[in-house]
């Protein structure tokens, strides 16, 4: 059973007689229940195009002696049917749904021609099911304190909207630094279990193994509490945690205000306060950069961010909402704390620097391959955005780093990598792109106007791609 429960003071639901006969469609109802759990659903059936609302009864097919047998529940707004060997019809039964006379023959008449039924009477039976669904919704209209319109027990926002709600939030807000926030209290989380796990595993590479299981599935499981725990209460509130979650594990305002606080003392000339400012972006030595090399570290670090602080947040969002966006959150950060290649984390951060590689993987290019034409949108140059990123992609320490720092060093027709310092010792890393230009702090707006245009793209195609995904899935089958 779905939903919350509906309270039946008149007895709609527990003094009917069972219609059809052991064969029927329809639920069948027990006497003396007084309390049935419902949902109020909505949704557009696409292969029909009927609009559909109702409350849902039970999801899953109905026997003979009653009992009802649970069928997975479905995305939000979805619709599933299918029908039994012996005629029985099963679906997800909404009073106010099968009992809307058009889509009901619309939907048994789709299941006769795709089995080849002969239209007899144990399909033709379900036409008459008009006068029992109807009894609960009419009983529900004429009393709508007594439901919650959400659609199958989650946000009655479409997830497109609530990213959409979220990107706005972040630009307009940012992170205040003054606000708790879940990656900060994770961060914190995470370097609270090292010591313990270290103590009771001596191996170091299991310590660290257990830290990111406990982490991440700690980090899921609290975010669909809290995510599913507020629709469950309110489906307004739902939406406004869903948002508010989404946008937690967005970071585009944050990190174009922490490039900006380096490119402007930069613009004039107060190298000191840029050093210091640039200190707060990225985790090299920057007591001795001068101009090239802040702007260099700041345009790298802008398009590696790209990645990790919004467009892959992005992506998990698209494909599992708030829960699997902060779950990847939780990925990356347990990757900024134990994933270094230190005598410390050598072997406990192990598991999470290659979890936070797979978790990125299809991000990072996705996000690459969006740079180019985001490159011309921007007035940059997209054709050699292309061409170094198909050339230097693999010049980088990180499988997935080099991707988006090879097309922004092409679109911005610098050289990025060399030499840095890290704890006073040096590193080098091979370069991207060519030295066609010096780098200014000129270069760090046109990073931050790339950045915007990409986040913009991997939006569009994100949800563009979700919504083709569910229209395939439904081609075929009874899904909307």
């Amino acid at each position: 059973m779905l939903g919350t429960t509906l309270r039946d003071p008149h007895a709609i639901e527990g003094t009917k007689e069972p219609l059809g006969g052991p064969r029927s469609a329809a639920p069948r109802y027990l006497p003396g229940i007084r309390t049935r759990p419902t949902l109020q659903t909505r949704c557009k059936h696409l292969p029909s195009g009927h609009d559909l609302i109702g409350y849902e009864i039970h999801h899953g097919h109905t026997t003979a002696d009653g009992s009802a047998t649970a069928w997975p529940t479905t995305p939000p707004g979805e619709l599933i049917g299918g029908a039994m060997r012996d005629g029985r019809v099963w679906g997800t039964y909404l009073h106010g749904l099968f009992d809307a006379d058009p889509f009901r023959r619309w939907f048994i008449d789709r299941l006769r021609q795709r089995r080849g039924w002969p239209c007899d009477g144990r399909i033709r039976a379900c036409y008459d099911l008009e006068p029992a669904f109807d009894r609960l919704a009419d009983t529900v209209r004429r009393r709508p304190r007594h439901g919650r319109p959400v659609s199958e027990d989650r946000p009655v926002m479409p997830l497109w909207m609530h990213l959409l709600a979220a990107l706005a939030l972040d630009a307009l807000c940012g992170d205040p630094p003054r606000w708790p926030h879940p990656v900060k209290a994770i961060g914190r989380a995470a370097l609270a279990v090292e010591a313990p796990l270290r103590r009771r595993l001596d191996d170091g590479f299991r310590a660290g193994l257990v830290a990111v299981m406990v982490m991440v599935g700690g980090t899921a499981l609290l975010s669909a509490a809290v995510v599913y725990g507020a629709a469950a209460i309110h489906p307004r509130l739902g939406d406004l945690i869903s948002i508010l979650v989404l946008y937690t594990t967005l970071a585009t305002r944050s990190l174009s205000d922490h490039a900006r606080a380096v490119q402007l003392p930069l613009q004039q000339g107060d190298l000191t306060t840029a050093r210091a400012q640039l200190a707060r972006l990225v985790g090299r030595d920057t007591d001795e950069l001068d101009e090239a090399e802040i702007s260099r570290a700041t345009v790298e670090s802008v398009a590696e961010n790209t990645v990790d602080g919004v467009t892959a947040p992005l992506l998990f969002a698209v494909v599992g909402g708030p829960v699997a966006a902060m779950t990847y959150k939780a990925i990356n950060t347990l990757d900024s704390t134990f994933g270094y290649k230190t005598e410390r984390y050598l072997h406990f951060g192990r598991a999470a620097a290659r979890l936070d590689d797979a978790a990125n993987f299809i991000p990072a290019r996705l996000t690459a391959l969006l740079t180019i034409p985001a490159a011309a949108l921007a007035g940059l140059d997209g054709k050699k955005a292309w061409r170094i990123l198909r050339r230097d992609r693999h010049n980088h320490p990180s499988p997935n780093g080099g991707h988006i720092e090879a097309a922004v060093a092409g679109a911005l027709h610098v050289r990025l990598g060399g030499a840095n310092r890290y704890f006073g010792q040096s590193s080098f890393r091979p370069y991207l792109g060519d030295a066609d230009q010096t780098l200014t702090a000129q270069h760090i707006g046109a990073g931050l106007r790339l950045m915007f245009w990409t986040t913009a793209l991997v939006a569009v195609a994100g949800v563009a791609g979700r919504q083709l995904c569910i229209l395939a899935l439904s081609s075929g089958s009874f899904t909307p």
